[in-house]
């Protein structure tokens, strides 16, 4: 077994493999048949470590060998993806890990200083912005907001008696719709307020940049995001922040020194780096 390991990662390593699937059979049906191509320059002069001799050209892998194949392509094609767990089988873990690594590659940017404004002044660094993670209990608590197709109130978005921080947008429904696509067009439009306002020096939150401040505010230590498309025209959006609506420090976040303040977490990249996260209750 381990020596047709090694042979299939040479196939990965030195040849351009595909598979096709040739006939999908009924649900019913336990297996399909699978169309082998392989497509190797000069490779029967390589060998695996143990000097066996691999596939020749042209030739088929064993069954063995077949199957820890599909096992390589499975984990190389979803090395890069995170299983974030949950509920809602409706949006996918690609959706919501490009939104969440949208918001820390922000939040990096701004927390090291190198964000500017409309007059081009870089904004102050950040003492202490934490790496937002992913709270599955807020996706569903945003989801049941959706569900009600209703404004949520200007206090929040209320949770055992405290309004989360929160964002919405409409995305209009068009040709070729891609969600990823799309969604990050309406994030960097939130985002890019920052560049058509003047950022005060004492941070204080202002309407012009009202969604740009819930992307970086430092003390949002969790988020989600769900989106609906059966509240009438286009897809809705709303993004939750396991924060207060009405942030108790008054500024988008605290200046000064990068990650000076992490304490005992890790400062990566400019913020920091949560040991732990505790999920909000719904």
């Amino acid at each position: 077994m381990a020596e047709a390991f090694e042979r299939v990662l040479l196939n990965v390593a030195y040849c351009d493999s595909t598979i096709e699937d040739e006939e999908c059979l009924d649900d019913n049906d336990e297996k399909m048949d699978v169309d082998w191509d392989v497509h190797c320059e000069n490779i029967e002069t390589r060998s695996s470590p143990s000097n066996t001799p691999f596939i020749e050209s042209g030739g088929k892998p064993t069954p063995t060998e077949q199957s820890l194949l599909v096992v390589v392509v499975a984990l190389l094609n979803g090395a890069d993806m995170t299983d974030f767990g949950c509920e809602n089988s409706l949006i996918t873990d690609e959706w919501r890990e490009m939104i969440l690594n949208f918001h820390n590659d922000k939040r990096e940017i701004v927390a090291m200083g190198k964000q500017t404004d409309k007059s081009n002044k870089a904004l102050p660094e950040a003492q202490q912005m934490f790496r937002m993670v992913w709270d599955c209990n807020v996706e569903m608590i945003a989801h049941e907001a959706l569900t009600n197709c209703t404004a949520i109130p200007d206090t929040g978005l209320e949770v055992n008696g405290e309004g989360l921080d929160f964002r919405e947008g409409i995305i209009p429904k068009k040709k070729d719709f891609n969600v990823l696509t799309e969604t990050k067009q309406l994030l960097n439009a939130w985002y890019n307020e920052v560049r058509q306002s003047i950022i005060p020096d004492t941070l204080k939150w202002g309407p012009s940049y009202h969604n740009f401040s819930a992307i970086v505010r430092d003390d949002a230590k969790g988020m989600a995001c769900t989106y609906t498309t059966a509240c009438g025209d286009g897809m809705k959006m709303v993004c939750v922040y396991n924060a207060p609506k009405y942030n108790p420090n008054g500024v988008l976040y605290v200046k000064g020194t990068t990650c000076s303040k992490c304490g005992a977490d890790t400062c990566t990249k400019g913020i920091c780096l949560q040991k732990e996260y505790t999920p909000r209750k719904c």
